[in-house]
Order: C-alpha cells, then structure tokens, then sequence
C-alpha cells in the first residue's frame, strides 16, 4: 500500500490489521517501507522470542514439539 491509500482508508486498514492480523506495508516515496502490526501479534512474537532465548528451554520446547508431531503425548487439563 502507499501512504496515501492508508491515509485514504485509515480507519478500514486500521480494522484490517486488528481484526484479521493483517500485516500492512506501506511502501514510502524516497523513504523506508514501514509495516503496520497489531500490537496482539507483537506480543505474540515477543513473548516467543523471549521463550527461545534460553539454550535450554528452546531444546525443551523443541522437543515437545517433535513429541507432539510424532502423536507421543498426553494432553492434560491445567489447573482452574
């Protein structure tokens, strides 16, 4: 998109990016792209980002991904 469409259709690209995790990205004249995210996925991202940042619990949870794909697992209820 441009800036100019977003400006044009700012509340419909706001409720886009909101509502369907729509990543927009704004293409600039003579400038940086920038991208417009839902501040729900950037949590989302950061939290993984701070869940794989440790050696150990990224092998962990990589494991448990393997397990799960493989069918090896117990689903269990967590607590109320």
């Amino acid at each position: 998109m441009t800036a100019s469409s977003v400006r044009a259709n700012f509340a419909a690209t706001l409720a886009d990016v909101a509502d369907n995790r729509e990543r927009i990205i704004i293409h600039r004249p003579n400038g940086k792209s920038v991208m417009i995210v839902s501040l729900e996925e950037v949590t989302e991202m950061d939290t993984t980002d701070y869940l794989l940042a440790s050696p150990a619990n990224r092998e962990r949870l990589q494991a448990s991904i393997k397990e799960m794909q493989a069918g090896s697992f117990e689903a269990r209820e967590v607590g109320h």
